[in-house]
């Protein structure tokens, strides 16, 4: 990609509050379009080879088209659901805490 299109017009933009705080801009970038586009059209090609070649695997759900932390949850939700319903037993642990939890029938 040449030089020209990969160089970007930084400017402030305002958020809210006064124009003259300068804590209530945030860093606007303006960049080409066809820099734009190249950029586009090279993610498809990654994202494409990634799907086809399967290096994400489908239970992630970060980053992933069409899926959010909420699919994540829910999938989460279901699976311990039926897990409870069939009298298995499960862990659960968390990386906020040291504890573990074990439940069994």
């Amino acid at each position: 990609m040449p030089k020209d299109w990969r160089k970007a017009n930084v400017t402030p933009v305002l958020k809210k509050g006064k124009k003259e705080d300068p804590g209530n801009h945030r860093p606007g970038s303006l960049t080409s379009i066809p820099g734009k586009v190249m950029e586009q059209r090279i993610l498809d090609v990654i994202v494409k080879q990634v799907e086809e070649k399967k290096f994400i695997r489908s239970s992630q759900h970060g980053f992933t088209k069409g899926k959010s932390c909420l699919t994540n949850l829910i999938a989460f939700c279901v699976g311990m659901t039926s897990w409870i319903d069939e009298r298995r037993e499960w862990m659960l642990s968390t990386s906020t805490s040291a504890r573990l939890l074990t439940l069994s029938p």
